[in-house]
């Protein structure tokens, strides 16, 4: 019982290390984005070759929250 109990414990703490790795590099990434104005460039660059298509705007919204 011991060991289960310790290697769940120890998955927990890689899988925390490994979310907070990953919203370190991302806050980063979006401090770069906004520092250079990038997020307006991939906004007007997305808006004008999305066009009408509604499902395919949102699709893209979460993939460029994600990585902003």
């Amino acid at each position: 019982a011991w060991k289960e109990t310790h290697d769940v414990f120890t998955k927990g703490v890689h899988m925390m290390a490994m979310i907070g790795f990953i919203m370190i590099a991302a806050a980063g990434f979006a401090a770069v984005m906004k520092q250079t104005g990038g997020v307006e460039t991939l906004v007007q660059s997305l808006s004008t070759s999305i066009g009408d298509n509604k499902p395919l705007a949102a699709l893209l919204m979460l993939v460029v929250g994600l990585l902003v």
